[in-house]
């Protein structure tokens, strides 16, 4: 009988809990949307030292499998 309690693992290149203010970008560059409020933060990627916000994990997750795809889309 285990009661230890299990922390969460902390998943890679995912940027802690952060502001509108703490970000490298304030648009998605998923699906374009302007993340102008610190509560539209769904979550974050890490990626190559910046970090990028998105309105959903979904977003997130395209993201991830091709970064320069819409990184070239150069939205700032």
């Amino acid at each position: 009988n285990n009661t230890a309690t299990e922390q969460p693992e902390q998943k890679e290149n995912t940027a802690p809990k952060i502001t509108v203010a703490q970000l490298s970008t304030t648009k998605d560059y998923v699906c374009e949307m302007d993340i102008d409020r610190d509560e539209m933060i769904a979550d974050t990627f890490l990626y190559e030292g910046k970090i990028y916000p998105f309105c959903d994990p979904g977003c997130k997750e395209e993201f991830k499998k091709d970064p320069q795809s819409f990184l070239s889309k150069n939205l700032e």
